[in-house]
């Protein structure tokens, strides 16, 4: 009875290892399959993509490039007045950080009275673009032949 039941345990063995292997196959064919439905729809997802953003350029303009000779925007009477008083403010509060300095300045400029035109404080400022786009154009005029 021990070699019978010794033969029917190799048996049993044997077809189990071979089952194993054969789900071993399975899983692993089941993982490939799915591996390449994802690839698919991957790849399918990026062609879809691609197409919208491809109809979306055609309508699109292509933004201009930047003149780096270009002139500039003329100073705001806030900068001129800022220029003008920065060091003042400096050689009071020498110990004062740039960003406390140019809060200073800040509550300087809105402390000035309101006028008819704007702050009443602030003409010389005010004028200071208009002169000088004025200056730059005589200037020009000026140097040319």
């Amino acid at each position: 009875m021990a070699k019978a039941d010794k033969a029917r345990y190799a048996r049993e063995l044997a077809t189990h290892e071979e089952e194993k292997v054969a789900l071993e196959m399975y899983y692993g064919k089941k993982r490939q399959d799915m591996a390449m439905e994802f690839l698919d729809a991957h790849l399918t997802a990026q062609a879809a993509l691609e197409r919208v953003d491809a109809e979306t350029q055609k309508g699109k303009k292509k933004k201009a490039k930047k003149d780096p000779e270009a002139p500039k925007r003329s100073l705001l009477s806030y900068m001129y007045f800022v220029a003008d008083m920065r060091d003042s403010v400096t050689r009071e509060n020498p110990d004062a950080s740039p960003k406390d300095v140019i809060k200073t300045l800040g509550e300087m400029w809105n402390r000035l009275e309101k006028g008819k035109n704007g702050k009443r404080g602030t003409k010389k400022y005010d004028d200071m673009p208009r002169r000088i786009r004025f200056d730059t154009k005589a200037r020009r005029r000026r140097t040319m032949p």
